[in-house]
């Protein structure tokens, strides 16, 4: 059964929308999601439910977000239809270091080893560490110290990749005449997990070097 997954590169707006008329109309965000390997252009608006869970696309957005006096909790504060957008930032003629083009500290996004069970998780590197790095999972939080042998960049997911989604519901697009069954899942890093076999046998030369390393902390500098 094939199954095609889109992973999130970044949110750049959300838009307030509303479902339902009258006493029942419920308030919610739809997020402008641009995808990996795609272009602003083909970017698409996506209620959070999309996001299977993994909200951290959406919390760097909000992060960053244009709210002025506001939060975005309080719904009944914004008009249906407004459109919120990251804070405008100085113009630069390149991005500085450990900065991404809008200005905002990111750090490298990595699977990074988890020992106790064998997989690799999404990560942020933090800062370096002696000859290591300490990385922050983003499923929890949790920070540990790891060589760089045992940590893969995000970007560096190809087709093809054997990976382990988080279990869900998910909706069939596609039912053909020899009985296969097509669905789609849109995923970003956080809904996944690869192990350790994999990440060793078919990512063996993908390894990541010093010079691709960004730190997310504002002191850090990019490490060569």
């Amino acid at each position: 059964m094939p199954t095609e997954t889109f992973y999130v590169e970044k949110v750049i707006e959300a838009r307030l929308d509303t479902k339902g008329t009258g006493r029942t109309a419920k308030r919610f965000w739809s997020y402008c999601t641009i995808w990996v390997g795609f272009g602003e252009d083909k970017a698409t608006w996506e209620p959070a439910e999309n996001f299977d869970g993994n909200k951290y696309a959406i919390t760097q957005f909000w992060k960053n977000a244009d709210l002025g006096p506001r939060i975005q909790t309080q719904l009944s504060k914004f008009n249906i239809g407004e459109v919120i957008t990251l804070k405008p930032t100085k113009p630069r003629s390149k991005p500085g270091p450990g900065r991404s083009s809008d200005g905002v500290i990111l750090g490298t996004q990595v699977f990074a080893l988890w020992p106790e069970d064998q997989h690799y998780y999404p990560a942020v590197i933090q800062r370096r560490s002696g000859t290591n790095y300490v990385v922050r999972f983003d499923e929890d939080g949790s920070e540990i110290t790891l060589p760089l042998k045992h940590m893969r960049a995000c970007s560096d997911l190809r087709r093809g990749d054997t990976i382990i989604l988080k279990a869900d519901e998910i909706e069939v697009s596609e039912v053909r005449d020899d009985g296969s069954i097509v669905v789609e899942k849109t995923a970003d890093y956080t809904s996944i997990k690869i192990s350790a076999y994999e990440i060793e046998h078919e990512w063996s030369r993908r390894q990541l070097c010093p010079s691709r390393i960004i730190c997310a902390l504002k002191n850090s500098r990019r490490e060569g």
